[in-house]
């Protein structure tokens, strides 16, 4: 019995464990839909090779970030476990723009400019229920 209670625990940490790197292709999918909010975002603070230069790091950024989201429960948990996911593109933002040395003031309206971007481009009436 203590064996299956093992067995069952192991399983369990794999899953946690390969989770998200199932959803890599997700997170990526992502990323290629906010990619243009971004780079409107830093236009007209970079110039276009450094602008590249930040969309290629945080890109790789992304992808070492994959092993290091928290399992909340995966497809148990939803809602929280999407909005992780989410968070991944931007936190690895933050970081690229930090190592740079820029202000978090700096960041926060990068990330600000293209999230407002992104969501402002969905329909009225997903926009009235949460803005």
């Amino acid at each position: 019995m203590r064996r299956n209670k093992n067995k069952a625990f192991i399983n369990e940490k794999s899953i946690q464990k390969n989770y998200y790197f199932s959803k890599k292709k997700k997170i990526l999918r992502f990323y290629q839909m906010i990619e243009p909010h971004i780079i409107n975002a830093l236009q007209p603070h970079y110039h276009e090779s450094e602008t590249a230069d930040i969309l290629h790091s945080t890109r790789s950024g992304m992808i070492r970030l994959i092993p290091e989201i928290p399992y909340i429960g995966g497809d148990k948990n939803p809602f929280f476990t999407q909005m992780l996911i989410d968070s991944v593109p931007w936190l690895s933002l933050y970081k690229v723009l930090k190592k740079q040395g820029r202000s978090d003031e700096h960041i926060g309206e990068i990330i600000g400019t293209a999230f407002r971007s992104r969501i402002f481009r969905w329909p009225r009436i997903l926009l009235s229920i949460i803005v």
